[in-house]
């Protein structure tokens, strides 16, 4: 009887770890869940990219057609008479053209920009002569007498547009977007005696400047 006693015992016991041992292998599968928001702040940012120095090269045709009036190099005076071994045919000049032209340049600058959030244009370029004292003066770099070249003004446009102003409204379309400009140069060679390169190394031209509106 103490035997039996004894292995009825070791059953319960065996039969309590078994116990143990299944609840152990399948603990409680907890979760927490939390939903999360998103809100990114993007600055409005824009990039000009422009041209530092223009060289413009003046064809010979463009040239005498602004300052003779006509692109041929010669110019047929008609008929002269003359009634002694020396007289005087008196041959007067024809009448010269303006002595003012426009140089336009496409494609001059260009503008890439993530623009403030309203309706209508909200992106503006704008150019202006600099006014500072002989800044708009080109001097030939021969040297001093051998003539000067103003320049009188200078305007823009988007690429293509319809005419030229001191400013373009227009709007961003983004970063990948870029949009381009196009400048008009007014030139005056009325003292542009000599042929060379006309500059001015002392100050700028012009500014060009490109902002959110």
């Amino acid at each position: 009887m103490k035997h039996l006693k004894i292995f009825t015992y070791g059953l319960t016991i065996v039969a309590l770890l078994g116990v143990v041992v299944f609840f152990s292998a399948s603990p409680s599968q907890a979760q927490a869940v939390g939903n999360v928001d998103v809100q990114v702040i993007v600055p409005g940012v824009l990039q000009l990219r422009y041209y530092s120095e223009l060289i413009i090269n003046v064809s010979a045709n463009h040239f005498a057609d602004v300052v003779f009036g006509t692109t041929s190099d010669t110019d047929d005076a008609g008929s002269a008479s003359v009634n002694s071994w020396s007289d005087n045919a008196a041959i007067t000049p024809s009448a010269l053209g303006s002595n003012t032209g426009t140089q336009v340049v496409e494609n001059a600058w260009m503008v890439r920009a993530v623009g403030n959030p309203h309706a209508g244009n909200n992106l503006r370029v704008t150019v202006a002569l600099n006014t500072g004292a002989g800044a708009a003066t080109l001097t030939n770099n021969a040297g001093a007498g051998f003539g000067t070249l103003e320049i009188s003004s200078v305007q823009t446009r988007l690429n293509g547009g319809a005419g030229f102003a001191g400013s373009v409204d227009f709007t961003s379309a983004g970063p990948g977007n870029p949009q381009y400009g196009d400048l008009e140069l007014g030139l005056n060679f009325a003292d542009a005696s000599h042929a060379g390169t006309y500059e001015n190394t002392s100050a700028h031209q012009f500014t060009i400047t490109a902002s959110h509106i």
